[in-house]
C-alpha cells in the first residue's frame, strides 16, 4: 500500500508497528485502543504525516519520541474518553520542538510535572483541546502570552464560570 495517505486502526493487540515506516506517503494516522503496544519508535520515519493521533494505548513508553517529529501538524494524545481513563504523561517538554504544530489535543491526557508553560513555545499553535485542572492566573497567563492560540477548549471555555465564552472561534481555518 505504498500510495496509501490516510490510515485509521482502531482496537488492536498488535505488539510491533515497525513495518509502517514503508508507508511513505502516509499524512494522517489514528491508533487507537492498542492494548498491548510499547514502542512507537517507528513512527519518526513517517516523514510526510502531518496527523498522528494515538488514543487508549496506555502501554506506550515512549511518548516523548513524538517530539522528534517536528513536521507535524497536528497532534493528539491521550487516554479513554468513555472510560474516563487519562492518558499519564510525564511532561509537554519533550514536545516543544514541534515547530510546526498547528493543533494539538491532549483533551484526555493528564501532566505528571504539572507545568504547563511549555505551551508557550509551540509559537504556531492556534487550537488547543486540554481539561487541565490548572489555577486560572496560570491557564490565563498562557491564554495572553501566547502568540497564536485562538480556539479550542483551553480558549474557548470559562472554567470559572463553567460555561463557554461567547465569541470564541470554535474552528480554525488552514
Amino acid at each position: 500500500m505504498e500510495n496509501l495517505e490516510v490510515l485509521n486502526i482502531r482496537t488492536s493487540t498488535v505488539t510491533d508497528i515497525s513495518s509502517i515506516k514503508k508507508l511513505t506517503k502516509l499524512r494522517a494516522l489514528s491508533l487507537s485502543n492498542f492494548s498491548r503496544l510499547e514502542d512507537i519508535s517507528s513512527l519518526i520515519e513517517l516523514k510526510s504525516l502531518e496527523s498522528l493521533s494515538i488514543l487508549g494505548s496506555f502501554k506506550v513508553v515512549n511518548y516523548e519520541l513524538i517530539g522528534k517529529m517536528n513536521w507535524l501538524k497536528s497532534l493528539e494524545l491521550g487516554g479513554d474518553t468513555f472510560a474516563p481513563k487519562n492518558l499519564m504523561l510525564k511532561s509537554l517538554e519533550p514536545f516543544t520542538d514541534l515547530n510546526e504544530l498547528i493543533e494539538l489535543n491532549m483533551s484526555c491526557a493528564s501532566l505528571r510535572d504539572k507545568n504547563y508553560r511549555p505551551i508557550l513555545e509551540l509559537k504556531k499553535l492556534k487550537r488547543l483541546d486540554a481539561h487541565w485542572r490548572m489555577k486560572n492566573q496560570e491557564r490565563e497567563f498562557i491564554q495572553n502570552e501566547h502568540p497564536s492560540l485562538q480556539s479550542g477548549f483551553f480558549v474557548a471555555y470559562d472554567f470559572v464560570k463553567n460555561k463557554f465564552k461567547d465569541r470564541i472561534e470554535w474552528w480554525i481555518g488552514e
